[in-house]
């Protein structure tokens, strides 16, 4: 019996992924991932503290400027919603996205 050659996948997924911490009210957490869902699943969301609402954001690397749209958007839905942590910039808290709608962290 012969076996069939395995077959490829239809894209090499990205070999590491990018970060991105943000704070928002407890009470939003739901609202963020129903806005993320919304959004097409561009990133993986996880709760990291949920006592203080820290979320973070996993996402491939080509996607992050779309990632900081989304970010910049749902700010204008969920008030107090900041940039905690942006690994890759290393700026601190707040340094990634500049927008009106973003509160200071």
């Amino acid at each position: 019996m012969r076996r069939r050659p395995r077959r490829r996948p239809p894209y090499l997924p990205p070999g590491n992924s990018e970060r991105l911490y943000l704070s928002l009210p407890g009470a939003n957490v739901g609202l963020l991932r129903f806005l993320l869902e919304g959004y097409g699943h561009m990133a993986c969301m996880t709760v990291v503290d949920r006592y203080a609402a820290v979320v973070r954001l996993f996402f491939a690397p080509t996607a992050r400027e779309e990632v900081l749209e989304f970010v910049a958007a749902a700010a204008c839905e969920i008030p107090g919603l900041a940039v905690r942590l942006a690994p890759r910039d290393q700026s601190g808290p707040g340094g990634t996205v500049q927008d009106a709608c973003l509160s200071p962290p």
